[in-house]
């Protein structure tokens, strides 16, 4: 049975090694000569190679994460057929007859090109949808062929493959994981608990330390597996909410106090500014407690003591807005894209010493967006705090089966 120290080895050693193939993956689509753009299942693109980059207008860093209709605008659609829901419009080019033709892209600078190419869907191991590859060129007098068709299409399809198999390694990682990892640590911190709890005797203070080492250790560790399989649930589709209707008050008047002994012990000075005319919502109670939990956790983790951190909730058109702000280590400019990253931290003195898995607030967005709303982070820099706010909209977006 491995310990804490072994089995955060065993996370870290399966995330680089994913890490390294899709770095791998990466330096392929960048030195073909295809525009290439791959997107999620929900339609984000997620690379653009830069002959992609090139003809679209838009650099990798800018189209990330958006919709692929804002990116791949095209014209002259009569060729192609729409893909059923949650990917919709251009994105679905041809993926029936498997090619792009008679189409004219519009790049960013309202330019036009004509361009022929392949577009395909990457399925997980259980035939949903991952993603779509989308290969293309600039076909403005080059004479395209039929064997540079055949070409692209086999390039595609190569890259499909690769894309399949990293899927497939991630998804038996995580299922090891959740028998070999999950279930004995459950274990390891029930009957710590036990221990710490002196049901079956006292214990000497040498031995309650070592005990609620052990329990920490645990509890940190079995948060990390937890956030790793939500993550893994929602990229592929698999996260499901229980939508009710829900008190906005009640529903953060529960959630609060969980935070309570943690801004305790750091004397820090907690603010509240709580709406009389909250509308209700209707949404997942589990899943909404679990964002603000992440949020204010990680304000007071961030936040050294005798600091500030506060929670402000109002009514919008549509919804509702919280904001989880804080006067902590704040985020310096140029990891202000990279927050939403799974496993980053912001590297200060201050934040080394404190625990963390760095998937708080990438699965604190995820949930939020399969709610239908958004979130955003705003920071003045290091040392100046945080302010992350989201949205939940009266009737939440429910996922398809």
């Amino acid at each position: 049975m491995p310990d804490g120290e072994d089995g955060s080895n065993q996370l870290q050693q399966a995330t680089l090694a994913q890490q390294i193939s899709e770095e791998k993956l990466a330096v392929a689509l960048n030195s073909i000569g295809e525009a290439v753009m791959i997107t999620d299942a929900w339609g984000r693109v997620t690379l653009l190679n830069p002959p992609a980059e090139q003809l679209t207008g838009w650099f990798l860093a800018e189209a990330m994460g958006r919709p692929a209709d804002e990116i791949f605008h095209i014209v002259n659609r009569d060729s192609c057929q729409p893909l059923p829901s949650p990917v919709k419009g251009t994105l679905a080019l041809g993926l029936t007859q498997g090619l792009i033709s008679h189409t004219n892209l519009v790049a960013r600078s309202g330019g036009e090109c004509a361009i022929a190419g392949s577009c395909v869907p990457v399925r997980c191991s259980d035939g949903q949808l991952a993603g779509v590859v989308l290969a293309f060129r600039d076909i403005n007098g080059s004479g395209e062929t039929e064997a540079g068709l055949k070409e692209a299409l086999a390039e595609l399809n190569g890259l499909r493959a690769e894309l399949k198999r990293l899927n497939q390694v991630k998804s038996e990682f995580l299922a090891n994981m959740s028998h070999e990892l999950r279930t004995p640590l459950n274990s390891i911190t029930g009957f710590s608990m036990v221990l710490s709890d002196e049901t079956f005797g006292p214990l000497n203070e040498k031995q309650k330390k070592y005990v609620n080492n052990v329990l920490i250790s645990g509890k940190h560790l079995l948060l990390l597996i937890n956030q790793i399989l939500d993550m893994a649930k929602v990229e592929s589709g698999k996260m499901r909410l229980t939508t009710s209707a829900l008190s906005t008050k009640n529903l953060l008047q529960e959630t609060i106090p969980l935070v309570a002994d943690m801004v305790g012990k750091k004397k820090i000075q907690m603010s509240l500014e709580i709406a009389e005319d909250l509308p209700d919502i209707e949404a997942d109670e589990l899943k909404v407690k679990e964002i603000i939990h992440n949020l204010l956790s990680n304000a007071v983790k961030f936040t050294p003591e005798g600091g500030k951190i506060g929670l402000r909730a109002g009514k919008t058109a549509s919804g509702i807005e919280i904001e989880i702000w804080d006067t902590g280590v704040g985020i310096a400019s140029e990891n202000m894209k990279k927050i939403f990253q799974g496993f980053f931290r912001v590297d200060t003195p201050y934040s080394r010493l404190t625990e963390g898995t760095g998937l708080g607030l990438p699965l604190s967005k995820k949930l939020v967006e399969l709610h239908g709303g958004k979130i955003t982070v705003e920071s003045g820099g290091l040392n100046i705090g945080t302010s992350v706010r989201f949205t939940l909209p009266l009737i939440a977006k429910k996922t398809e089966d």
